[in-house]
């Protein structure tokens, strides 16, 4: 903890600065006059002064879970929003949530429930071109495959589907929403990697700032 001890008056409020050598530190131990207590939940959101955290380019290779497709294909699994998953060649994050009033995008369609646009940001920090082969919606009745013709209506919004070496893409991907239980999910197939975005559902409406 830069500082320590600190002191904080009656009434006062101080933000408190801790680092950490291990960049996977997650959880932060701290005594107030003998009486000891914890902050857990290891999901990163930053400060807009952070960004360079998020938006860095270094290899990351953690992740929450693992699963396998029908095939036995591995897919990095995101399970919250702005969590960062990696495998040493590529990291990718949600970085905003918002809903849309359109009937259509591409061939996802409203239906009986609405359009939502999930933006997206991923890392190539390989040496190799990065292609997502395959890009893959579940969720609100729907399980459909997106091309970059489908993405097309976007325009400049849209997620790129290709990043050169050592670069970074973000852009918006949509989906569909209905009442229900339902899971939502978006699905990345590409060359150097699979990964899922996970548990949409879960997310908040947070507009891209």
């Amino acid at each position: 903890m830069q500082g320590a001890p600190v002191s904080i008056a009656p009434g006062e409020i101080k933000r408190v600065v801790v680092t950490a050598r291990n960049p996977d530190a997650g959880v932060v131990f701290f005594e107030f006059g003998g009486v000891s207590a914890g902050i857990s939940c290891p999901v990163f959101r930053p400060f807009p002064n952070e960004a360079a955290d998020i938006t860095d380019s270094r290899p990351y290779d953690k992740y929450g879970y693992i699963i396998e497709d029908e095939a036995g294909n591995p897919f990095i699994v995101a399970e919250n929003f702005r969590q960062v998953i990696g495998n040493g060649k590529i990291k990718a994050m949600s970085r905003a949530l918002m809903i849309v009033e359109n009937d259509r995008i591409g061939p996802l369609e409203k239906g009986d429930g609405f359009l939502s646009l999930v933006k997206v940001r991923i890392a190539n920090t390989s040496d190799e071109v990065m292609r997502i082969d395959r890009l893959y919606t579940a969720g609100g009745g729907v399980y459909l495959d997106l091309t970059e013709e489908d993405l097309a209506v976007l325009g400049d919004m849209a997620l790129p589907l290709t990043a050169e070496p050592h670069s970074i893409i973000e852009g918006w991907v949509p989906f569909r929403v209905r009442e229900g239980r339902e899971a939502y999910g978006i699905v990345f197939y590409t060359n150097l990697g699979n990964f899922m975005l996970g548990h949409l559902q879960t997310y908040p409406v947070y507009p891209d700032h």
